[in-house]
């Protein structure tokens, strides 16, 4: 009789691992994927050219290619670059022009974005799709395209230029009368293309935050305050209200026969504010008259 040779059968722990992989992959396996391919961009596009440029910038320069180098005959950190960013004045304006307009564009997205972004979320499901279609829509254009079409706009012979000088010119004095405006390697300009290419980018975190937010607390008008201690003080007031209210509330006791009203001074009190021909009473008078009819005041 011939025998069959023995077949190859898979150990326990590799069925058991194999089994542990697909329910994971099953359960949530395939969302986590999906999930980290972002991260897995950004380490590849922007962490690691960081870290290159990070590095570059301890190296010494040399005339090699590429031209810097690490070791040897030259040290492995060299902040002579950091140095020289403090101790040179040009690259010292560079730094703080740079640092500067960031900051300014920053501010100018967060004071135009905000109300954008409120806006959205307060505004009906049909119009905000339409208006989240135009705030996403310059994505769709190259963002060199658009970088260079605001070059064509602020240059000396573009109708947006010509515009704003006619406006100019009209409204100085002929002295002051210019044949341009220049805003072309300006500040202005680096500002001003920085607050149009981010905006978008200020513009949809807000309004994934605000979008979350539980509208009922609009609808209640719960307050918010800007600092601790005002929290504080109007919790206080709201706290003083209640015992008010409580102590309103509450039934005086019964008067005794040894202590009738002045009912006397009573009638005084309100005949000299209709003398005054007053229909409120002071805080003074109120309490003169809540004590003559022993009411406790405190």
């Amino acid at each position: 009789m011939c025998r069959r040779p023995p077949q190859m059968t898979q150990g326990p722990q590799s069925g058991t691992a194999r089994g542990s992989f697909q329910r994971w992959f099953d359960l949530r396996g395939w969302a986590q994927v999906v999930i980290g391919m972002p991260y897995v961009w950004l380490v590849l596009f922007f962490l690691l050219p960081f870290l290159i440029v990070v590095a570059m910038s301890v190296a010494t320069s040399t005339p090699t290619a590429p031209p810097f180098s690490f070791g040897g005959d030259h040290p492995w950190i060299n902040l002579e670059a950091y140095g020289r960013v403090v101790s040179d004045g040009l690259y010292l304006r560079a730094f703080l022009t740079s640092v500067s307009n960031a900051f300014v564009a920053a501010i100018l997205c967060l004071l135009i974005g905000y109300p954008m972004a409120l806006c959205l979320t307060r505004v009906s499901k049909g119009w905000r799709n339409i208006l989240l279609m135009l705030v996403i829509l310059p994505f769709w254009t190259s963002f060199l395209l658009r970088v260079y079409a605001w070059m064509g706009l602020m240059g000396k012979n573009s109708w947006f230029n010509g515009l704003l000088t006619d406006g100019w010119n009209f409204l100085v004095p002929l002295d002051w009368a210019v044949r341009s405006v220049p805003m072309m390697q300006t500040n202005f300009a680096v500002v001003l293309v920085m607050v149009y290419t981010y905006l978008p980018f200020m513009i949809l975190p807000l309004y994934s935050a605000l979008e979350r937010l539980d509208p009922t607390l609009n609808e209640a008008a719960i307050p918010s305050f800007r600092t601790p201690e005002a929290a504080v003080g109007a919790f206080g007031n709201i706290a003083a209200f209640y015992q008010n209210q409580r102590l309103l509330q509450q039934t005086p006791p019964p008067l005794s026969a040894l202590s009738k009203p002045d009912i006397e001074g009573a009638r005084l009190v309100i005949d000299s504010v209709l003398a005054e021909r007053r229909c409120v009473l002071t805080e003074m008078e109120s309490k003169t008259l809540l004590s003559a009819f022993h009411i406790p005041v405190t």
